[in-house]
Formats: C-alpha cells, structure tokens, sequence
C-alpha cells in the first residue's frame, strides 16, 4: 500500500528549507581593537617572593584565619591584611606569585598557584616567605591563555595564542585584522 504524503507538509518543508540562511550578524570584523598575546620566559615569573603592601587593583578571592586576611590579586599574587581591628584593617604585606587565582591556607602554609603550578608558600614569618613546595601543570587551564575579559557581558576579539611561539606571559591590546578568536 502506497502512502500518500499531503502537499502542505512539502510547502512547509520548502519554507523551513529557504529560510536557512548563513549568520552573517556574528562574523568578525576584518579589523578591530583587539588583543595580542606577549610571549615571554617563564623562568623569571615562577619566583614566589615577598614584597611591600600595595594598592588592590583586580580583587579576587579572600581566605581568612585567625585576624589574617589573604586577599588574591588577580594574576598577580596575594595581599596579607591583618583585620584584628576590624574597622581599621592594614595591609602589612604582598606574595607575588604570577597568574594567581587560588588560594587556600593550613598551618602558616599557602597553597595557591603559579603559572600552572601548584606551589606551598610558608609565610610564617613575612619577611622570609619562601617556596617549600612545587607540583608543575596541576593546572594547565590557568596558563594566560585568553585576555581578560573588564566585562563578562562583552564580546572581545584577539589573535589565537600559539604555543610553539612559548608561554603567553600578557597580552597587549592593539589593532588585529581578522582574529580568530573571540571570548
């Protein structure tokens, strides 16, 4: 028995079929300001060091014990405030630490990250913080991968970061023809 398919499901199919046109409305533009990727040595950017308090820029995560507060900044390291008083808190030192974006604390040790190392920091003592530990890519993902993004509503574009060329160390905005890649 033959079946007999109606002639309105054909014009349906005909208008679904016509209407599928490319997305021109999310092609990049052939030019625009963008980011660039800055490779660097990543040798000089794994020394975990103490420095002076400074002014907070890129806020990120906060862990406290006792009246300690550690404070990370982003992709740069940790602030050590003391909030013993509460309304009159002091910034009394910093860990440079590239690319930080964790952190966690146990018995005068910091665990966090550096590039894409897992490092333990004894800050026991400010001023002789030091390095007692390192496990290399524990977190590959952390590496600077893509630019950071002031608002994570936009759309920004950037040049494909190549790692034949070494490690992105920063990324520098500029004028890019036809990126890539966009976040």
């Amino acid at each position: 028995m033959r079946r007999i398919v109606p002639f309105p499901f054909f014009l349906l199919l005909a208008l679904l079929a016509g209407s599928c046109t490319p997305d021109t409305g999310n092609s990049p533009p052939s030019e625009v300001l963008g980011f660039v990727p800055v490779y660097g040595d990543p040798a000089p950017l794994k020394k975990i060091s103490a420095a002076a308090p400074r002014p907070t820029v890129n806020a990120g995560k906060i862990y406290t014990v006792g009246s300690t507060l550690l404070q990370v900044e982003q992709d740069s390291g940790i602030h050590v405030i003391n909030y013993a008083d509460p309304r009159n808190p002091r910034k009394i030192g910093f860990i440079r630490s590239y690319l930080c974006k964790e952190l966690a604390m146990k018995n005068g040790l910091v665990y966090t990250n550096n590039l894409s190392d897992l490092v333990v920091i004894n800050i026991n003592d400010l001023n002789n913080v030091r390095e007692v530990n390192r496990v290399a890519g524990v977190f590959p993902d952390l590496v600077m991968q893509f630019p950071a993004k002031a608002d994570p509503n936009s759309m920004i574009y950037f040049e494909c970061p190549d790692p034949a060329k070494g490690t992105v160390v920063a990324w520098k905005e500029q004028i890019i023809k036809n990126p890539k890649c966009r976040r």
